[in-house]
């Protein structure tokens, strides 16, 4: 079964979506497997989410873990305090910049409300020159108003991961 990574979206040299795996799970261990050893430091927590072929999401909460002698271990667990509203916008918002930028596809504008701030991602995105494209990640975003959590942590890239733009969501269904 494919698995895509919807939050957070990234684009660059490494592959995000079409994760082949037998469960939701297995897709997010490895993203996780490629996506710690292009940051620094710990990200305490983090939250992600997958499509499957059926379009159908599942969000996790990684825990990291941290054992004797730096070892870093990880914690997933399904995730259900979602934001309905900010998970219908995340999904928009997703599908059109996945029509631009993974599929290389044209993007189309529309009369949606999210129109307007998805092609605002496409003009930045598109100001990032041909070499940062081949960052291992190029463009970082994340919407972290889809998980109902205290706090989001957002991990710190290593060099020279370090993307062009780190553009974090704020908008949501219910601010429009």
């Amino acid at each position: 079964m494919k698995f895509d990574l919807v939050n957070p979206v990234m684009y660059g040299k490494i592959q995000w979506d079409q994760i082949i795996a037998s469960k939701p799970i297995e897709a997010v261990k490895q993203f996780i497997d490629k996506f710690f050893k292009l940051i620094v430091g710990d990200v305490p927590s983090m939250y992600v989410t997958v499509a499957d072929e059926d379009n159908a999401l599942h969000h996790f909460q990684i825990v990291e873990q941290r054992g004797g002698s730096n070892v870093v271990d990880y914690m997933i667990t399904s995730f259900d305090k979602i934001s309905k509203p900010a998970e219908k916008k995340m999904m928009e918002n997703y599908t059109s910049m996945k029509q631009k930028f993974l599929e290389g596809g044209k993007h189309h504008s529309s009369s949606s409300s999210s129109s307007s701030s998805t092609e605002d991602m496409i003009k930045r995105f598109e100001r990032i020159n041909a070499a940062q494209r081949q960052l291992p990640v190029a463009y970082y975003y994340y919407n972290p108003y889809v998980y109902l959590a205290e706090s989001i942590y957002i991990p710190t890239f290593v060099y020279p991961t370090i993307p062009h733009y780190v553009e974090i969501g704020f908008s949501t269904a219910l601010w429009h």
